[in-house]
Formats: structure tokens, sequence, C-alpha cells
């Protein structure tokens, strides 16, 4: 056997080494001759290309390898030898090489997509269900149609919806602090509140209370004069009257619509002494309606402060005599019955009454003799 074996092979290879084959097969593929084709025209199953031949055939045909990139709007580049691709960096990405080691299948280079955080070309964000914010505790949140909600601390704090901003649930929202106050307010409609306070004084009027201002007139320079008013709500309610232009007990005196006052009661006047000096006395009508004198010299009256032309004034005067006669005189302005001026009383403690009125500011003084010798 060791032999037969021996024979063929040295059949085989001639005295020059040269090997010379029918066939080559390891059982499965068989190797009938060697090919040197620069271009593997044959296209044979059972050819064997020599080193050079391959060599050739893929530096001839490495020039018209190519493939095609299409982008997402369709457009496609053609790839072909001794091109390039770049990835263009820009819209807040940032594009790097991170591995450019090995580039085999178990350790592949690395491209690098980085989104910076710092967007200035994003334009819109439309998506259902999209959510903003810092983490799912803090967000914006457009978990609803139509409805944008605020949440904090894990919590639905604000919904805005369409014509509405209400908080996430009943009263857990302030608007403002006492720290930190808003500026204005403007509203168009209905204020709706449980309390008011002004600079931390509470208003405790009833709304039907506050309605009473309802209609008034006044202007708001006139309104703000209750600005610093000290009255208690006794002394306000003064003003609680029941008919305009009637007297009433512990109210205040008003003219009804045309500006007629009537007294319900009786009037109470101040009663005013003056004095003389120098032989002169002076009646203010400014300080009241109702004047005694006790006589003491010779004196000259004057009437002083009446009420302006088109006003009337008028006043009493009790002419109280000395122990010795005195004597009175009048102002020139004073008109007497038949211009002549009465004799006053000349007893002691003897008493006359006169009555003067002016219509014109004091020109003209209307004297009258209430009574004489009284006392």
């Amino acid at each position: 056997m060791a032999y037969s074996k021996a024979r063929r092979l040295a059949n085989v290879v001639d005295s020059s080494g040269v090997v010379s084959y029918e066939s080559l097969s390891d059982g499965t593929i068989t190797v009938t001759a060697f090919a040197d084709e620069d271009n593997m025209s044959s296209d044979s199953a059972t050819l064997l290309s020599t080193q050079q031949s391959i060599k050739a055939y893929v530096d001839s045909v490495k020039g018209d390898m190519q493939f095609i990139l299409e982008d997402g709007d369709g457009t496609e580049v053609q790839l072909t030898k001794d091109k390039e691709v770049k990835f263009v960096e820009g819209g807040g990405i940032d594009i790097n090489w991170t591995d450019t080691d090995n580039g085999t299948d178990g350790d592949p280079f690395d491209l690098t997509f980085t989104v910076n955080p710092a967007q200035t070309t994003i334009t819109s964000l439309l998506a259902t269900d999209i959510k903003i914010g810092e983490d799912n505790e803090t967000k914006i949140d457009f978990e609803d149609a139509d409805t944008i909600n605020f949440y904090a601390g894990n919590e639905k704090q604000l919904v805005l919806t369409d014509g509405a901003l209400t908080p996430g649930s009943n009263a857990i929202v302030d608007l403002g602090t006492d720290a930190l106050e808003f500026k204005d307010a403007y509203f168009d409609g209905t204020v709706e509140a449980d309390a008011i306070s002004i600079g931390g004084t509470a208003i405790t009027s009833t709304a039907a209370e506050l309605n009473i201002l309802d209609g008034v007139t006044a202007t708001a320079t006139e309104l703000n004069l209750i600005d610093g008013v000290t009255a208690t709500t006794a002394e306000l309610n003064y003003l609680d009257i029941t008919t305009l232009g009637l007297t009433e007990a512990s109210k205040a005196v008003t003219a009804d619509a045309n500006g007629v006052v009537t007294h319900d009661a009786g009037v109470s006047e101040e009663y005013t002494a003056v004095t003389s000096s120098s032989n002169a006395t002076t009646i203010n009508c400014r300080v009241g309606n109702t004047f005694a004198h006790t006589l003491t010299e010779n004196t000259t009256f004057t009437f002083s402060n009446p009420a302006a032309s088109g006003k009337t004034t008028i006043f009493l005067l009790k002419l109280i005599q000395d122990s010795s006669a005195r004597t009175v005189t009048w102002p020139n302005s004073v008109d007497w019955a038949a211009a002549t001026a009465p004799t006053i009383t000349t007893t002691n403690a003897g008493v006359d009454i006169f009555v003067f009125m002016t219509h014109d500011g004091g020109t003209i003084w209307y004297g009258f003799t209430a009574g004489q010798a009284l006392g």
C-alpha cells in the first residue's frame, strides 16, 4: 500500500519539482486549472485565479464602485471613488467623531450627534401630549387637547384654556405675596372675592352697604375727601337721611332738590355778647345772629362781614343801658323808619331790642325797633 501511493506521487511531480494534476478537490469544490485573467472573463466555478489577476481585477473595478444616499425630502447623491460625505453641524446639533480607532465590527468608529442645550433656531414644537420642563414634576404639559397645564412640585398649578386661566384645583394658587406684589390690575367684568383688604385693613362692609355708593355722582376728587377721615360708624350714619331737606334728630341737615331746608323742630342759635373798646363796638355777622351789648361808655357801632350781595343777613341786637345813661351812634348805612333813629332807653338796665337786615352786602342796613324799655 505504501509503495502504490509513493509511485502515484512520483508520477505527478517531475524532476523539476513541478506538480501535474488533472484536478484538485476538497470534496465539494473541484479546481481543474489555474487562470491568469485580469478581467475574470471566464466566470468559471472550477478555475483558480492568481494573486496578480485578482489584484488587477479589483483595481480595474474599484473605480466603478458606487452607492446612493438619500435625505428625508428625497434628494439623492451618488457616491463614487474618492468622494466624501460631510455631516454639517447646524440647527443646534454638534457632530463629532468620538472614536476613530480600529473600525472593526467589534470596535466600530463612533460618530456622535449632540443636541446643543441652547437652541436659537427652533421656531416651533408641535406635537400632541408634548411636555417641556425641568422634570416630570415641574413642567408645561400639553396632555389635554386645547389646554396648557402648568405643573410645579408635582401638582397642577394653573390651567390655560380658551378664554380662561384657572387654578389646577380650588384655592391653591396665590396671585403675588405680601413681599412681591403685582403693580396694577385692570378688569373688564366682575371681580369676585371672599374678602378685600386695602393697605392691610380689611373691608367689613357688606355688598349691600357698598352698593349705597351705586349712582353717587361725586367725582373721584370729591370721594378722595374721605381719605384720612377718622369718623366713626355712628358719626358717618349721621348722613343716613330719610327725607332730604327735612331735619331729623341726630342727623345732618340737608337741602331738598330745590335747595330748601325744612326744620322739623326748633332752631337754636348762639347768643353772643360783644363789648366796646375806645368807644367802638363791632358786630361780626360771621359769629352769630343774636347779639347783646351792655353799655359801659358812649359807643359807635360797626356791622362787619355780612353775606355777599344777593344773600340776606339778619341779626338781632339786645342793648342794655348802663347805670349812667350812655349814647349810641349807628352806622351811616342804617336806614331807619322815616329816616329817624330811635331814642334808646336811658334808665339803668333798660333793654332795647333792634333788628337789622341787609341783602346787598351791607351797603344798606334796614333797622327795626322790636321793643324798648324792656327789662
